[in-house]
């Protein structure tokens, strides 16, 4: 093997650890079933493989007497074990007026619970155009569509009340003004990207260390 070829591989070979990895990174997990419980309003559980849509504010179970489905009103809260995240993720459904003005059930992921604000998300998958300008894929410069992971975070107040961050320095200024100097410096020296759940959760857990 010539060196000039076996650069030529070993640069595929990134490529190929990269793309797989930005898949793996990406993986929904409305699009899979999962090993979980679901808590009734009535105070029962289910236990067994489950899957859900936010959508739709839908969860199914599939346990040893069938498969049932359940609204966000009759499931209050679920959680599972996501095998792409390693690691327990726990919903509840809470009023908040996703359509209308009318609050109904919604499910929220519970990021950090802390006082006086409890961090929420909503996860979607959305279709982006991209154009990869990447020399060594097909196709270099051409726009190519793909979905992306979008992660939408909520701010959950002691009132129940429920707020949405758009995803911007200036919005999250705006909702944690009363400490505004401290978190900018904290976004300046941290780094903080507006779209993880591990920085966003450090970012509230320290606003909220500052309210005490």
């Amino acid at each position: 093997m010539t060196m000039k070829y076996a650069h030529f591989v070993i640069i595929i070979l990134i490529v190929c650890f990269f793309s797989k990895n930005e898949t793996f990174a990406q993986a929904f997990a409305e699009n899979y079933w999962h090993s979980g419980t679901v808590f009734l309003e009535e105070g029962d559980t289910l236990s067994g493989t489950l899957k859900f849509s936010l959508q739709d504010e839908v969860v199914q179970i599939e346990t040893a007497t069938g498969l049932k489905t359940l609204t966000a009103r009759n499931a209050i809260a679920f959680y599972f074990l996501d095998r792409f995240e390693q690691r327990e993720r726990h919903y509840y459904a809470l009023p908040y007026p996703k359509v209308s003005n009318y609050p109904t059930p919604t499910y929220f992921e519970l990021i950090m619970q802390g006082e006086p604000i409890t961090l929420l998300c909503r996860e979607s998958m959305v279709v982006q155009t991209i154009v990869n300008n990447n020399p060594y894929v097909m196709n270099p410069g051409i726009p190519m569509r793909q979905n992306i992971l979008k992660r939408e975070f909520y701010f959950l107040y002691k009132s129940g009340k429920i707020v949405p961050f758009n995803g911007t320095k200036k919005g999250l200024l705006y909702l944690l003004k009363d400490r505004e100097r401290d978190i900018k410096l904290y976004i300046k020296e941290n780094r903080v990207n507006f779209e993880s759940k591990q920085d966003m959760a450090s970012i509230i857990n320290y606003f909220n260390s500052k309210k005490r």
